[in-house]
């Protein structure tokens, strides 16, 4: 909870607060302010209203935020910071429920988790993370005390738990139900009775029935099929994602190589020796962590996308961290001192990880630094400089009010602009004119708003110019006679992502790609838009 406002918003992040602004404002989810559209370049994160189509749970929680603490980064990411603090203690309770005789292990898993870097920058982000934890952790926990105490009122809180995730994420919600059922089923289907089973099909078909009914009544599926494609699986090879997310969890130091073959080697052992029967502390955990890794597989085979996304694994996180607490446990029987110094070791630094740490995308550097160190080191300064600040500065400072900017390119960032000067400058839309389902419905909004020969921006604003294809195109004609430039050196990417892979405790400095170019058009230029 502390300096939230450390940092702007980061790209997801802004979007989360367009859209939570807006639903302040308007009472829906709309990506049009009034101004400005907020969207994606294909704008298949809108239905044919123009509404988010994303869960809406993230928007509804941002704009509370705003509403109590203002419009700004605090408020934006102050209800999931808070939120992120009831998983943690929803999390002290689960592990109550599965060690109630092993304090020392439960002491060593939460510290674990607790003082998880990455899960503490999820935490502070105003997207859906925080509250998908929360919600698969209550979940299960309240499955739990259904299957131990049988009260129903338990299992009702389960189903409106397991709700809460789906309405939070598409796909990490589901992916907890279906891996709380597969558990059910590997721990405890003989044991069953035929009234536990009614009810226990009755919760997934109430959280069918009302998703569904949200998807269909916002467009996601409809008769049409008119944005059945939004989650439509890509044709990809599964196995090889998979693969890439094993790579990518150990990488991440989830799961330290390590740890796993002592793991490995424990199951072995208790396997072979079959007259004793392992301490009850070491069944629950090793089930803790197979829910771990069914989450794992399940948010993978689930996910729309054909690469992988650390943060869609994010409920699976605190479950794999019980893997490092009990090898502490064990180590710790054997010696003190070292197990003392592994412990430092483990929770500070991805030192599990190497040699196998991931790369970060920015700064092409392995990381395996003192993550716990610098993620305490990051949150107690200004992360500057910061490419958005200062372009948006730029332009605050020589834009008029109401001038008309391009923002050319996948990699655009202009919905990271939009929060801190949208009030001030109108953008061209990212939508492209040929979108047969939207382009009517936005053409009606502002006729400026899509960039066409018929449009004349005042600015161009030119993120990566070195990798952007739209610049590059450009750049075969002489659009130097109708255009001043200015060149910005800069590190125009946020580094503050979440993602250990595409987060740096320090903000870079280097000209990422080029930097950024911004384009003035000169007065009175040839012909209505120069940069065809």
């Amino acid at each position: 909870m502390v300096n939230l406002d450390y940092s702007l918003l980061w790209e997801d992040e802004a979007n989360t607060y367009n859209i939570s602004n807006n639903l302040l404002k308007t009472g829906t989810l709309t990506a049009w302010d009034g101004r400005n559209l907020a969207s994606d370049a294909d704008g298949m994160n809108l239905n044919s209203n123009l509404q988010e189509v994303i869960p809406p749970l993230q928007y509804v929680i941002s704009a509370l935020g705003i509403k109590l603490f203002g419009y700004n980064e605090i408020g934006a990411r102050s209800m999931h910071a808070f939120i992120g603090v009831l998983a943690l203690v929803m999390f002290l309770l689960l592990l109550k429920q599965h060690f109630p005789d092993s304090p020392r292990l439960r002491c060593l898993i939460f510290m674990f988790v607790a003082l998880s870097p990455q899960l503490l920058l999820y935490f502070r982000s105003a997207r859906y993370f925080a509250l998908a934890v929360f919600s698969c952790l209550a979940c299960f926990y309240l499955y739990e005390r259904y299957w131990r105490q049988g009260h129903l009122g338990n299992l009702v809180g389960a189903a409106a738990f397991g709700l809460i995730g789906v309405m939070n994420s598409y796909t990490i919600g589901t992916a907890s139900m279906v891996s709380i059922a597969i558990y059910h089923l590997t721990f405890r289907a003989s044991e069953t009775t035929k009234k536990q089973w009614l009810m226990f099909s009755l919760m997934p078909l109430l959280i069918a029935l009302v998703s569904g009914y949200y998807l269909y009544a916002f467009g996601v599926i409809s008769v049409d099929h008119e944005m059945l494609h939004f989650y439509q699986k890509h044709e990809a090879n599964r196995l090889e994602i998979l693969w890439t997310m094993t790579k990518t969890i150990a990488g991440a130091d989830w799961l330290s190589w390590s740890v796993c073959l002592w793991f490995l080697f424990q199951r072995i052992l208790y396997k072979r020796q079959q007259q004793s029967e392992p301490p009850p502390s070491v069944i629950s955990s090793h089930r803790l962590i197979y829910l771990g890794i069914l989450l794992l597989l399940f948010s993978t085979v689930l996910t729309p996308h054909t690469w992988v996304e650390l943060r869609l694994f994010i409920a699976a996180l605190p479950f794999l961290l019980v893997m490092k607490g009990l090898f502490i446990d064990w180590l710790t029987s054997k010696s003190k001192p070292i197990a003392i110094a592994v412990f430092l070791a483990l929770i500070s630094s991805g030192v599990g990880a190497f040699p196998l740490n991931l790369i970060n995308t920015y700064t092409n550097i392995s990381m395996h630094e003192l993550w716990l160190v610098s993620f305490i080191k990051e949150i107690h300064r200004p992360y500057l400089p910061d490419g958005i600040r200062e372009v948006t500065d730029y332009l605050k400072q020589h834009a008029n009010k109401d001038d008309l900017v391009h923002v050319p390119g996948y990699y655009g960032h202009q919905n990271n602009m939009i929060p801190y000067i949208g009030n001030h400058i109108l953008f061209c839309c990212q939508i492209e004119t040929d979108n047969q389902r939207l382009s009517a419905k936005i053409a009606n909004l502002r006729p400026s708003l899509f960039f066409d020969r018929n449009v004349a921006p005042d600015w161009i604003v030119v993120y990566y110019p070195k990798i952007n294809q739209a610049w590059q195109d450009a750049m075969k004609d002489n659009y130097s006679r109708n255009w001043t430039s200015v060149h910005l050196p800069i590190f125009a990417a946020q580094a503050h992502r979440p993602e250990i892979d595409m987060h740096s405790f320090i903000p870079p400095q280097h000209n990422l790609n080029g930097g950024v170019i911004i384009l003035k058009r000169k007065d009175n230029p040839a012909s209505p838009n120069t940069w065809f």
